[in-house]
């Protein structure tokens, strides 16, 4: 929280963080038929509006939940008020870029990517506070998960400290990433994944995963998992020969005449 008695809320970035299926302002491509030419305004650039849900309506979703300064939600003590807010202002130069009008629905904020994958409405947009728990959010989001591995070639402990966090090329590579949940995954029951990638030459590449490795399908191998306790060892403080110290007592345990743990305290 920063400042006055009246309590204003500190927020991740100053412009909503827009969210969308496909790349960036670019709306579902379910319209037809309503490409209108835009009016002109001195100093800005129009924009088509051909593909909108609804023929010259920009349909936006919005967290339901609200909370000011970038929206104020209608609700049961005030059902006849108009929205506004940072959101709203944003919606509207987009819907006069456009030359069309701007339409927010509601949603709850678990629920946006189902909206959005069944064509509730043409893109989401939602302000972030910065809190502890949206940090986190933040730092176990997909995109930067698929950037930092890619970038780093693994995404262990190390790789969600502050200062890789905050690498420029990991943040620039995030930011392009976009996300869709398929409604026929078999999550929870099965854990998948797919990932196709446009590369400046305009080849794709693409890559699919039935399951997670590690998992009852793909369990790693003995080499994997002593790396992978190296990783955090020296992750929490210990040098390579105290967690290769570790290790030896570890493989040996199973036939070790007596439970000795000393190597493992402290």
């Amino acid at each position: 929280m920063t400042g006055t008695g009246t309590g204003r809320r500190s927020w991740l970035a100053r412009a909503s963080v827009v969210m969308m299926s496909a790349t960036l302002l670019v709306l579902s491509a379910c319209g037809a038929g309503n490409a209108s030419t835009p009016k002109t305004t001195p100093g800005t650039t129009p924009i088509g509006n051909a593909g909108t849900l609804i023929p010259g309506v920009l349909k936006w979703g919005e967290d339901s939940t609200g909370g000011m300064p970038y929206i104020a939600p209608k609700d049961a003590n005030n059902p006849n008020a108009a929205d506004y807010g940072f959101e709203v202002d944003i919606a509207t130069a987009m819907a006069k870029l456009m030359n069309v009008t701007q339409q927010p629905t509601q949603i709850t904020w678990s629920d946006w990517p189902q909206g959005l994958s069944t064509n509730q409405f043409d893109f989401f947009m939602n302000g972030l506070e910065i809190t502890p728990e949206n940090a986190k959010s933040a730092k176990f989001s997909i995109p930067y998960a698929i950037a930092v591995g890619m970038l780093r070639g693994d995404a262990g402990l190390i790789e969600y400290e502050e200062a890789v966090v905050h690498d420029p090329a990991v943040r620039a590579l995030a930011a392009k990433v976009r996300y869709v949940v398929d409604p026929d995954n078999p999550y929870p029951r099965q854990f998948t994944g797919h990932v196709r990638v446009t590369l400046k030459t305009g080849e794709v590449r693409e890559a699919s995963q039935g399951h997670f490795r590690g998992g009852r399908e793909e369990p790693m191998s003995a080499k994997s998992l002593e790396e992978k306790f190296t990783a955090n060892c020296i992750y929490g403080g210990w040098d390579a020969n105290r967690a290769g110290s570790a290790l030896a007592v570890l493989r040996a345990l199973r036939a070790a005449p007596r439970v000795d743990l000393t190597e493992l305290r402290g």
